[in-house]
């Protein structure tokens, strides 16, 4: 059945002619209420929907309705012309694989692409069930954002629909059919959709099938019996771990193939890192240093940037008053290895009013260090270094009898002038850094010698 241009077809009017097939064609149609743009297909004159030919197309409309995925093109609606049923389904910009394949060689990189998504709708596909037998060029369509969309389920078999052909027949294309395709013995699974996709991986990566003849028979017969090139001999361009994947796709044996479509998915994604120009390997380090920069950056914006929490984090050094830090001429420790940025706690802020003054120290507290320190120097014969106390604030100078009560112990100094005071104590003489002198001043002012 055909259409004129500008013609009605149910809600639909018919635009233009997008291609004809043996058994149908496919219109560009524009919906006359929501006017988005369909693709309808129908089938021939010669091809009734009573035939076999029709059962096909009725049961490829039912097939690709129950699937709803990016890499598959959508089934819409399907609505009847007479006797005749039209299939309204996603209308895909851009061309077939196969006229991409015509013009030359595909760069590997994009090819690899386009095999990842065809493997994407079949690993869907495969686990609703449907097998799609069909998989060529001419059923995956290029959109001009180089993805894929995979067409034309009209050999495809699911465990609930009925058989497309009957057993002696062979179902496909005979360049890219699986050597259970060729015998059509036994039960069809995914695997043989594995084996016509690792086909055309081949013929993108090497510019031509791995079967060439002049025959159909010859090509089937090279699926049944002959060994492929190996791809590298053809194109030294291809990685070995993407020849690997190839060869592991074309194996006569289905166990010997990739078990699923995620399994064949993952292992082309890994060579296709290999497969990737080496003048783009020199942004790596660049992106690499970026991201650090950003992962490190990013933390920042979450701790309070005042002055007083910057304060907080920086420990009070040796030397330093009232938090300055005096310059060092050490040289500077080897920074540590950088901690995760989780394991760094957020620093606590810090109260930024007026400084606290100094605690002013009593007389009798320093009299009372100064005599610690100075019986630490005369049980030691060896001076120890004395420690840095801060600067006392000037005080008025004390009368010799307040000098005396000072110097007494708290509990004698508390008892009042009624008890009789204390003897006076000898000052000591001079310290000397000789130690034989230190002797000998002991001796004349009435202490023991040391031992």
């Amino acid at each position: 059945m055909s259409f004129e241009i500008g013609t009605q077809v149910g809600d639909y009017r018919i635009l233009a002619r997008v291609g004809t097939g043996a058994y149908g064609e496919v219109f560009q149609a524009e919906h006359l209420i929501t006017h988005r743009v369909d693709a309808i297909k129908v089938l021939s004159h010669h091809c009734p929907d009573n035939s076999e030919d029709g059962q096909r197309f009725i049961k490829e409309i039912q097939l690709q309705a129950s699937l709803s995925h990016p890499n598959i093109a959508a089934v819409h609606n399907a609505f009847w012309i007479g006797e005749r049923v039209a299939l309204v389904m996603e209308l895909v910009p851009g061309e077939a694989l196969s006229a991409i394949l015509q013009r030359g060689r595909v760069p590997l990189v994009p090819g690899i692409a386009y095999v990842l998504g065809t493997l994407s709708a079949l690993a869907y596909a495969h686990s609703r069930g449907i097998v799609h037998r069909d998989i060529k060029p001419e059923n995956i369509i290029v959109t001009p954002e180089d993805g894929v969309k995979l067409t034309d389920f009209g050999l495809a078999h699911s465990p609930s629909s009925p058989r497309a052909v009957e057993n002696g027949e062979f179902a496909g294309s005979p360049i890219y059919m699986s050597p259970e395709q060729v015998l059509a013995t036994g039960e069809i699974d995914g695997r043989s959709d594995l084996y016509s996709t690792g086909v055309i991986l081949y013929e993108i990566a090497t510019g031509r099938p791995p079967f060439p003849g002049d025959t159909a028979f010859a090509v089937m017969l090279g699926h049944q019996r002959a060994t492929p090139e190996a791809p590298r001999r053809i194109n030294r361009a291809i990685p070995p771990a993407l020849e690997q994947v190839i060869l592991t796709a074309l194996q006569k044996d289905p166990a010997r193939r990739f078990p699923n479509a995620n399994e064949f998915q993952r292992a082309l994604h890994q060579a296709a890192l290999l497969a990737v120009p080496a003048s783009r390997h020199r942004y790596l380090p660049i992106a690499a240093a970026a991201a650090v920069a950003l992962l490190g950056f990013i933390p920042l914006w979450f701790v309070p940037h005042s002055r007083s929490a910057a304060a907080s984090r920086i420990p009070e050094q040796p030397g330093t008053a009232s938090g300055t830090a005096t310059p060092s001429v050490s040289p500077a420790p080897a920074a540590p290895a950088a901690e995760p940025v989780a394991a760094i706690p957020e620093p606590a802020l810090v109260e930024t009013s007026k400084p606290r003054p100094p605690k002013k120290r009593a007389g009798p507290a320093r009299s009372q260090t100064a005599r610690y320190t100075a019986s630490i120097e005369d049980a030691d014969p060896k001076p120890l270094p004395r420690p840095v106390l801060p600067a006392a604030p000037a005080v008025q100078p004390k009368t010799a009898a307040e000098v005396e009560v000072a110097a007494l112990p708290p509990a004698l100094a508390a008892e009042g002038p009624d008890e009789p005071p204390a003897p006076p104590v000898e000052e000591p003489a001079p310290k000397h850094h000789n130690r034989v002198i230190r002797t000998l001043q002991r001796i004349f002012h009435g202490k023991k010698a040391e031992k």
